[in-house]
Formats: C-alpha cells, structure tokens, sequence
C-alpha cells in the first residue's frame, strides 16, 4: 500500500470539492483554516517482535573453600578444689574435779571406870545412876537419837539369858501404857564374852513404835555380869550403836 503523504491528501480533498460544486449543490464555503491539518492514513504495521533482552550473568567468581582447620582441642582445666579452712579445735574443758569431802575423823572418848571400858564417840553424854562401884552400878548414855543404858552386878547364879529376860520384863512394867512385842533373838561377843541379845518394838498409845536391842554377858575373870539396853526411833541406828559397844567393851584384867 502506498502511503499518501501530506501534501496528497490535501490534493484530494480539493478534487471532491470541485465535483460537488460542478454537480450543482450548494455546498457551504468550506474554510480551511490556515493551518489544516491532514492525518494521512497511517499503514497499520504489524508490530515487530521485540526481542526480550538477554540477562547478562554476571560471572560467578570461584570461591575456593578452604578447610579451616578445627582448632585443638583445649584441655579443660579441673578446678582446683579450695581446701576447706580446718577448723580450730576447741580448747577441752578439763573437768573440774568433783572435791571428795573428808570425813570427819571420829573422836572416840574412853570410858575406863570400875572394871571395863568402852569407846564413845565424842559428844555422847555420860551420867551415873546412884553410886557405881566395880561391883555393881548404873550408868546411861546419850548417844545422839538412841539411848542406852549399861547395868552391872556380881554373877553369881545369874545366867545371860536370865539377865535379859527379866530386863525385858522391868521394861513391860515400868511403862504400863507402852505395848512391846519381841522381834528376834541369838547370841553376841563383847570384851571377848559370849552372850546373848533380844530384839523388840514398844508402841505407845499413839501408835509410835521403838524399836530396841537387849544384851548380856559375863566377865568370867571379874565375875561381873552385864546388861545394855538401847532404843531409839530408827532401828538401824540402834543397830549400829549396839554393835560399836560391843565391839569396843573390854573387861579389866
């Protein structure tokens, strides 16, 4: 197709008009503007395939991946065990010695009067009944809570265990309100004599209770027969004061 240009189309524009006015018609003035312009018709171009462009790549630089090397192993280190601080040891507290009391010596009183003798502890009380000879007398003695009495008189057809019982007797008799009750019996030493004793208990109408030792024996060198009588309120002191005179009693030579 041939492509007018722009100087044909306005040829051909002023041939039409021609034949329209030889044809008769009335036909307006047509004013062409002073500049008139005339779009030729354009060919339509099938539009050209436009190439898409090629991404250009860029070379990839080669890395060249070197091993790094693992680095030695490290030695773990142990800690060191921090010492504990040894302890101070307390100081021992030396017990204190627990002080033995010493017991008091006993300060024995000798009782050396007419024809035998005897231990006291010091302090007993000593007293005569009437007027005491080496043949015959009375005395009591205070020793602490027990009361004692010592009697003496010739032997003659005295036996011991006659001698006890008639003291046991003189004792129901001379407290009349006191009910006795004996206890046990058997036989005693003393000054290197056999004899015999007599346990008992008296009760008063109160309902207190003595209980009480009865001895006798007989210095067959003298020829004197003995008596000792004791009673107090504890039966063991009464015991242990029985023994410690009949442990202690000598007959004179």
């Amino acid at each position: 197709m041939k492509i007018f240009g722009t100087r044909g189309a306005i040829i051909v524009s002023a041939a039409a008009a021609l034949l329209l006015t030889a044809c008769g018609g009335e036909t307006a003035p047509t004013t062409i503007p002073a500049t008139s312009t005339v779009v030729a018709a354009t060919a339509v171009v099938a539009p050209t395939e436009t190439a898409v462009p090629v991404a250009t790549v860029a070379p990839t630089a080669i890395v060249e991946i070197v091993a790094t090397p693992s680095p030695e192993p490290t030695a773990t280190v142990a800690p060191t065990a921090t010492p504990e601080p040894t302890p101070t040891p307390e100081p021992t507290a030396v017990p204190t010695a627990t002080p033995v009391p010493t017991p008091t010596p006993v300060v024995a009183l000798t009782y050396n009067e007419f024809g035998f003798s005897l231990q006291l502890d010091q302090g007993a009380e000593i007293q005569n009944a009437g007027t005491p000879s080496e043949s015959q007398g009375l005395i009591s003695m205070g020793l602490g809570e027990v009361n004692a009495l010592l009697s003496w008189l010739p032997r003659g057809n005295n036996e011991v265990l006659a001698l006890v019982n008639t003291t046991y007797d003189l004792l129901q008799d001379s407290q009349p309100g006191v009910t006795f009750e004996t206890l046990q019996d058997g036989e005693i030493s003393a000054g290197g004599e056999s004899g015999v004793f007599l346990g008992y208990r008296s009760t008063d109408s109160s309902g207190a209770a003595q209980p009480g030792l009865i001895g006798s024996w007989i210095c067959v060198d003298a020829e004197t027969a003995f008596t000792l009588t004791l009673r107090g309120n504890d039966p063991t002191l009464v015991q242990l004061r029985f023994d410690r005179l009949l442990d202690t009693f000598a007959c004179s030579s």
